[in-house]
């Protein structure tokens, strides 16, 4: 084992714990600890570090979906003890020992700072499994977004771009299942913000796939829906208005949307033939949805050429 610690042997630190010795806790908490030492460096992590905080990451995914690492599976016996400890030791206050200056929830706020990203995408995958389906999987689902909040909203190591995958992620969490998790309500207003602000140009189609899944899951309740659309438009997030206008029936309004959307323009006459045979279509649609046509006839003509 020294001569593992020696050379940064990580994955025979893994195997010979989990296979050797049962133990599934003891390698992931003293690595952590490890990285942790090399995020308080001040400096940029070398690619020893970023090796060990990627296979962490991979570790954690594979124990919470009940995988052997880096291969294989792990014993039925021990699977859910196993996921169990892992989430445990993923969620708890502080670590053994801890010294008095030891921030809270150590080893998820080391993952969380590591890649803020690719640890929420390993937590989203982790819900996916049945234990996190049940009632009880419910309420520890709904206990990690807390902590996550907790964590990061009010911590200023965190920036725009880190909570902003943060917000993804409880978007997408909320629209899984309607009422599975409970934020406040001031707390929806910073997804919105975060969610659709100017200063996040990454992952553009993301972020507004976050809130729509969201609003399809009963979000639009929460939000007012005149601010709501202003911040869409303001993002570009045009199929977030089409769901709006949807809602509301103003059929003539996701016209606009589809001409003002160069990735959908072309297709803006398929929308207006599926807009005819709706049951909500009446008269004063058809007369909007050719004065929008009238307003943007270069764009339809453009449109037009595309599409054909």
């Amino acid at each position: 084992m020294t001569l593992c610690w020696t050379h940064g042997l990580y994955d025979a630190i893994f195997y010979i714990y989990t296979r050797g010795m049962g133990d599934f806790v003891t390698p992931l908490e003293e690595l952590v600890t490890v990285l942790r030492g090399a995020l308080d460096g001040g400096v940029a992590l070398h690619d020893t570090q970023v090796r060990l905080g990627n296979k962490i990451l991979v570790y954690v995914s594979c124990c919470l979906a009940g995988r052997g690492y880096p291969h294989g599976e792990i014993d039925p016996a021990q699977l859910k003890q196993v996921k169990h400890e892992i989430f445990k030791s993923l969620t708890c206050l502080h670590s053994k020992n801890a010294l008095s200056s030891e921030p809270s929830f150590p080893l998820l706020r080391t993952l969380l700072r590591f890649d803020t990203r690719e640890f929420l995408n390993v937590l989203a995958l982790a819900f996916e499994e049945e234990e996190f389906t049940s009632e009880l999987g419910m309420q520890q689902r709904q206990r990690v977004v807390d902590i996550l909040i907790q964590v990061m909203v009010n911590d200023k190591e965190f920036g725009a771009p880190q909570l902003g995958s943060l917000f993804t992620f409880i978007a997408r969490q909320m629209s899984k299942q309607q009422g599975a998790i409970a934020i406040n309500r001031q707390l929806f207003d910073q997804v919105l913000c975060h969610l659709t602000s100017s200063d996040t140009e990454s992952y553009h189609d993301e972020r507004q796939t976050a809130l729509l899944e969201l609003l399809q899951g009963g979000g639009l309740a929460h939000y007012d829906p005149e601010y709501l659309l202003l911040r869409a438009r303001q993002a570009q997030f045009y199929r977030v208005c089409e769901y709006v206008y949807e809602e509301r029936g103003e059929l003539e309004k996701i016209v606009e949307c589809y001409l003002e959307d160069p990735m959908r323009r072309h297709q803006v006459f398929t929308y207006v033939r599926s807009a005819l045979s709706s049951a909500m279509f009446t008269d004063l649609h058809a007369q909007k949805i050719q004065e929008q046509f009238v307003k943007h006839i270069r764009v339809c003509i453009e449109g037009s050429v595309e599409g054909s």
